[in-house]
């Protein structure tokens, strides 16, 4: 999924979230952080986070959700 449909930038305290559950989320499922299903989940984790969720917590839970949904 190309970068260009993340339309807000991501602040620098945001990034940190983005990337702690990132790396969570990969770790707890085993995914490869480079490939399509991992940049899936980054552009669904910065869309959610966009949309209002910035709950490092909650972005996690919905995440982890759709890593068990795959």
């Amino acid at each position: 999924m190309p970068f260009s449909r993340i339309m807000t930038p991501v602040q620098p305290a945001e990034l940190d979230i983005l990337q702690r559950v990132f790396d969570k989320i990969c770790a707890e499922h085993h995914l490869p952080k480079l490939g399509p299903d991992a940049e899936a989940l980054a552009l669904i984790l910065v869309r959610q986070l966009q949309n209002g969720i910035k709950d490092e917590r909650e972005l996690a839970a919905l995440g982890s959700g759709l890593m068990h949904h795959a």
